[in-house]
Formats: structure tokens, C-alpha cells, sequence
């Protein structure tokens, strides 16, 4: 998987909505998977995959808000010491659901 040459940005983010909509388990997986693709420099942030990990950290499930919020602010945020700076105002613009901004828009095709 790691050496083919398929388009994977354009599929991560739908996998991603995929599997936050389904059962703890896949949802844990899915970020524990991603979180690893992402540390390996597979997979970049964009789009608007970091905005996905921030609202997992507010999921219903305990255990997957824990372990999104660990992922996130441990080894993701160790390797990105940035990364909620430089996505602080676009984040307020996307998770407050303000999709007529440009913001959210271009955050919305970014990943494209």
C-alpha cells in the first residue's frame, strides 16, 4: 500500500467520514491508522483531515475521544509543533459549519 501509486488524498477524507460513522472500533482504528500514515509522512494535513481528528476528540465514545486527543496533541503535534497555530482560524470557520466563507472552502478543496 505504502509503495502504490494511487491517489490517496482524494480518498482519505471520505474513508475517514466512513469511519466515524460506523461502529468504536473502526473509528479507533481509523485513527490509529492514520495517525501512523501520518507520522511516516504518507499522508499530509490537508483538507480538512485535521478538522476530522478535532471533532473525534469530542465523540460520543470515550475511548475514541481519548485516543483521538492523545494522537493528536502526542506524537501528531510533536512532529507538526504548529499544527493548531497555522489552522487555528480556519478551524473556527469549518467546525462552526460556516460554509458559505471562503475559508471553509478552501480548506474544503485543499485535499483535492
Amino acid at each position: 500500500c505504502l509503495q502504490s501509486g494511487w491517489n490517496k488524498d482524494q480518498m482519505i477524507d471520505s474513508s475517514f467520514v466512513t469511519g466515524m460513522e460506523t461502529s468504536s472500533t473502526v473509528r479507533k482504528n481509523a485513527i490509529l491508522l492514520l495517525s501512523s500514515l501520518i507520522l511516516q509522512d504518507y499522508i499530509k494535513w490537508r483538507g480538512l483531515l485535521i478538522h476530522r481528528f478535532m471533532v473525534a476528540c469530542s465523540d460520543h465514545d470515550e475511548s475514541v475521544s481519548k485516543l483521538a486527543e492523545t494522537t493528536l496533541c502526542g506524537p501528531l503535534l510533536s512532529k507538526q509543533p504548529n499544527l493548531f497555530f497555522n489552522n487555528f482560524v480556519e478551524s473556527l470557520f469549518v467546525l462552526n459549519g460556516c460554509t458559505a466563507h471562503p475559508i471553509y472552502t478552501a480548506a474544503a478543496v485543499s485535499g483535492d
